[in-house]
């Protein structure tokens, strides 16, 4: 499974983190929306491309500009973090937001990495393409939900920002990192193909257009997959329970019949007695017990969303 996930990370989304300054009072912007492809090139001129996540389980990626001195100062951090991220298979790459402004921006761009021993990928955007335009400008990095963003305010640690956050990656991609009930449905979604949902009426209040999950959940309670904990509230943030993830899953796999002997925790008449039977038969669990109140894992969802597939 892991390499699967893996490939979802680094060439879907979600958990590609962002580091940079911030002029705001908030020290986090946390979400999971796709990282965008792009095509660019390093400050060294070679070519660099969303392809270079594909050999990672995730991404950290450091924005940064000339004129932020914290920024330069936490470099030396930094790149003893990527070193150590490396043992872990996560990688970090930095963007020097405003060296493919010219010449000169580059030089000095060039002059700091050199200075501080900087040897992680940097690239050097176009200000003039699609990526620049629609994700690196520093307006759209602090008002976005773009991936795992950090936007760290003028003054506090993106080192160790950096480092909480890998240590949260680390958590997901190995599976021991609990879900949200928003996480299930759009890794599911994404599953799914990233399906685009017929109806632009979202039922749930607490859902809003620039979530990250926004169109998988509407594409989920089209197609009842998902019906809310009321008929207005989704709660996204909760935590999503094995009973719950079993359930999604098995509706997106369109409800086949199942017939696995029950488990001593799980009650016939329970809303997802059906599904965990399947989840039993599919092989995605195993054992007596259920455990339908557990917060489902990452490799646990992984499991559900095999045997959905």
């Amino acid at each position: 499974m892991k390499k699967r996930v893996s490939l979802l990370l680094a060439a879907a989304m979600t958990l590609t983190a962002l580091t940079g300054c911030s002029s705001g009072n908030d020290t986090t912007l946390v979400s999971k929306t796709p990282f965008p492809e792009f095509s660019e090139v390093d400050t060294e001129g070679n070519q660099v491309s969303s392809d270079i996540f594909a050999d990672y389980d995730a991404t950290i990626v450091n924005f940064w500009n000339n004129g932020c001195g914290t920024c330069i100062e936490e470099m030396p951090e930094l790149e003893e973090l990527y070193h150590q991220f490396q043992e872990q298979n996560i990688n970090l790459i930095g963007v020097g937001t405003d060296s493919g402004e010219g010449e000169e921006q580059l030089e000095t761009a060039r002059n700091i990495l050199t200075e501080k021993g900087v040897t992680y990928v940097n690239i050097s955007p176009d200000p003039e393409g699609e990526f620049y335009k629609d994700f690196v400008s520093m307006n759209t990095l602090q008002a976005s939900k773009n991936a795992r963003a950090l936007a760290t305010e003028n003054g506090a640690s993106m080192a160790k920002a950096a480092q909480k956050t890998a240590q949260e990656l680390i958590s997901y991609v190995q599976g021991s990192g609990t879900l949200t009930r928003a996480d299930a449905i759009y890794t599911l979604w994404l599953q799914e193909g990233s399906p685009k949902a017929k109806s632009a009426a979202m039922p749930f209040a607490d859902v809003a257009s620039g979530d990250y999950f926004y169109e998988a959940v509407l594409w989920a309670a089209e197609n009842g997959i998902v019906s809310g904990v009321d008929a207005k509230t989704f709660s996204p943030d909760a935590p999503c329970t094995r009973a719950q993830a079993a359930v999604i899953a098995y509706r997106t796999a369109k409800s086949p019949a199942a017939d696995a002997e029950g488990y001593l925790d799980v009650a016939d008449t329970s809303y997802y007695a059906q599904a965990a039977s399947w989840a039993k038969t599919a092989g995605a669990v195993s054992g007596e017990t259920f455990g339908p109140n557990a917060a489902c894992t990452k490799a646990q969802l992984d499991a559900f969303v095999t045997a959905a597939a």
